[in-house]
């Protein structure tokens, strides 16, 4: 239990010192400035993970309907077929985006 108080306490210790935010590190123009605050949110994190959760749906959803449904008429396996494109080009779209704004905040702030 000394080890566990001990790791408690250190923590805290770091809690209280923690600088609030790193001002010095944002960038002065006011578009990076936005994009910064927007990529390192962690409203942006949560939003990406939840896309990540339905895109894992998306494939599974998709492999499920491929082994399940061998007997379907080809213009509705089309049609689905088209439906997961169509999707995975969102979720590409999405994960590309991200990628861009945290590559162009890390170029201009570090």
């Amino acid at each position: 239990m000394c080890f566990v108080s001990y790791q408690k306490q250190k923590l805290e210790n770091w809690e209280s010192h923690k600088p609030e935010k790193f001002e010095e590190d944002m960038p002065h123009n006011i578009v990076l400035r936005s994009v910064y605050i927007i990529s390192m949110s962690s409203a942006f994190e949560i939003i990406l993970n939840v896309v990540i959760f339905l895109n894992v749906i998306a494939v599974i959803a998709q492999l499920v309907l491929e082994f399940t449904n061998c007997d379907m008429p080809e213009d509705q396996q089309l049609v689905e077929e088209l439906v997961f494109d169509c999707l995975n080009y969102v979720f590409i779209a999405i994960y590309v985006m991200e990628a861009i704004l945290k590559v162009t905040v890390t170029l201009f702030v570090f």
